[in-house]
């Protein structure tokens, strides 16, 4: 098979032979197709701005409403005509939206799937952050850019952060966090039966999006958040808003500087462990074996690096992410049975998910 595939990327490497392989009846087919993919990888920085900018000018939800001509358009994102015309021409090709023949547009299958969909719509606007971060990747990869703006807007990760994190910028990425975490949520609380389990500790919950999702599935738990003071006194305030105040409580603290509350049957890093370095989740992996009692579990979820049907998820885009985001790396299955071993546990063992490009489980026993 290996043989085999080094005459095919010969073969590819060769001008003479892609234009044989262009114009042969057989393998035209599998030509163009190459040829497309390639292209849209150099323009799909392109296809991006134009899912941001139907995104930003809320286009999505004027379409929701009904079919609408270019002049329409034009006047609900503000743009001249012709401008407006690229726009929803540009949409329609990615999926977003779709032509009639009277020369009005609705809303295609992508564009649907934002409706209703606060974490997807939050996520992209939150990525032109990201755009910019990776205007120049190679300086990037040289540690030549010394700060990101997605480092910047995640600065809760600094040593710092008690000082230089001030309630609006809890609150903003706490919001992001909250509607980002909907979809995580989901299909970690689809994927694993919480219902044996009788006090549960999500470690860096945030304001609690996936405890609450937890809350559902568990009805009878003892539920809690661990994070830092001022996300936990906004979770507190969430959850009174919501109601749920007598069901999930939010505890403030450190888990790098204190330790973490004790008594749990099972604690959860839900995308957490990715965001650190090994020495940082190591020590933090230790902490949670200390305040386990014996036989008490840790799940772990987050998407996992190596797997070949999932790698251009995680290889290719949440690993950019974190090198942008100067903290962190996704770690295959291996490396984080590895730093669960290390830190004392006794057992750890892979489960899917439904949607495994988005995370995976590992779940240690003490």
């Amino acid at each position: 098979m290996q043989s085999f595939r080094n005459f095919i990327i010969r073969i590819a490497s060769c001008a003479r032979a892609r234009q044989w392989l262009a114009s042969f009846p057989l393998t035209r087919h599998i030509s163009r197709s190459q040829s497309q993919g390639l292209f849209d990888l150099c323009a799909g920085f392109v296809y991006t701005q134009i899912l941001y900018a139907f995104v930003e000018s809320r286009l999505h939800t004027e379409l929701a409403g009904g079919p609408m001509n270019v002049d329409a358009i034009a006047r609900h994102t503000n743009l001249s005509a012709p401008v407006a015309e690229r726009l929803i021409r540009g949409a329609t090709s990615l999926g977003l939206a779709v032509q009639h023949n009277d020369d009005q547009y609705s809303l295609g299958l992508k564009g649907a799937a934002l409706i209703d969909n606060p974490g997807v719509v939050a996520m992209i606007l939150h990525h032109a952050k990201l755009y910019r971060d990776l205007s120049d990747p190679m300086a990037l990869m040289r540690g030549d850019v010394k700060e990101t703006e997605i480092g910047a807007f995640w600065s809760y990760l600094a040593d710092d952060r008690h000082e230089s994190m001030v309630q609006e910028m809890t609150n903003t990425y706490s919001d992001l966090m909250a509607s980002s975490q909907i979809m995580i949520a989901e299909i970690v609380t689809t994927s694993f039966d919480f219902k044996p389990y009788q006090r549960i500790i999500d470690i860096g919950g945030g304001t609690g999006t996936f405890m609450q999702h937890v809350a559902d599935v568990a009805p009878t738990a003892d539920l809690n958040i661990f994070d830092l003071p001022q996300v936990a006194t906004a979770a507190t305030e969430r959850f009174k808003r919501a109601g749920i105040g007598d069901r999930i409580t939010a505890i403030g603290g450190d888990f790098k500087n204190g330790d973490l509350p004790p008594n749990a049957d099972l604690m959860t890093l839900v995308r957490v462990a990715y965001d650190h370095s090994d020495e940082t989740v190591l020590a933090l992996l230790k902490k949670a074996h200390a305040a386990l009692p014996n036989g008490g579990r840790l799940l772990i979820a987050e998407p996992f690096a190596g797997d070949r049907a999932h790698d251009r998820t995680s290889d290719a885009y949440f690993n950019f992410y974190l090198l942008a985001m100067q903290s962190g790396r996704v770690r295959t299955f291996a490396e984080h049975k590895a730093l669960l071993t290390a830190a004392g546990f006794s057992s750890v063992s892979r489960h899917s998910t439904i949607n495994p490009a988005l995370a995976q489980l590992a779940l240690a026993t003490k």
